[in-house]
């Protein structure tokens, strides 16, 4: 439980931070930014000579299983976002009765991230240095604690790492036969 409350005053701070940018650019960072990290993906990995199709489902099984684990860990951890329980209006438009802990964006974009930076090791650090800015931009949205998008990104990079492990790493193993045998 301390790890949920950790350091409230340093949100409210970035939250404060982001209220001096320009609200466009934190909406971007925040909300648009994520969707250019799945196209950019989708690029690399189309230069790689992987079949779409396969693109597709790799990164929506990532997708799937990451909001599958976040969901799990709300059912146990739910937590106001910040804008409810400070009473300050928000920087993008996120409902009020949707849970703060973990946030989905920095699951999702740290799992993205991971997986397709351990597939297309040249372009890793700009991938994750994308989704270290979307979660941020979350922070300063007002949408979540520090704390929200620090686990979210640990959860995501799990995830991806698992995923790569599933779909690139275990060629041969009962997982690789049990895809073949289903997804192929």
């Amino acid at each position: 439980m301390l790890l949920l409350n950790f350091s409230p005053q340093a949100s409210i701070s970035l939250f404060h931070v982001g209220q001096t940018l320009p609200s466009w650019v934190v909406a971007f960072f925040a909300v648009v930014l994520f969707w250019l990290l799945l196209l950019l993906v989708g690029f690399l990995n189309l230069r790689s000579g992987i079949a779409f199709r396969v693109i597709i489902f790799r990164y929506a099984a990532a997708i799937l299983t990451s909001v599958g684990i976040n969901t799990a860990i709300e059912w146990f951890f739910f937590r106001t976002r910040p804008f409810v329980a400070f009473g300050f209006e928000p920087l993008i438009n996120v409902s009020i009765y949707s849970g703060s802990f973990p946030s989905d964006h920095a699951v999702m974009s740290f799992a993205v991230a991971v997986f397709a930076a351990l597939q297309t090791k040249k372009n890793s650090v700009l991938l994750l240095i994308l989704a270290f800015f979307i979660s941020l931009a979350r922070v300063f949205a007002g949408v979540h604690y520090l704390s929200d998008v620090a686990v979210g990104a640990c959860v995501g990079v799990f995830v991806g790492a698992a995923m790569n492990y599933y779909f690139v790493r275990a060629s041969g193993t009962w997982l690789a036969r049990l895809r073949r045998r289903f997804f192929n």
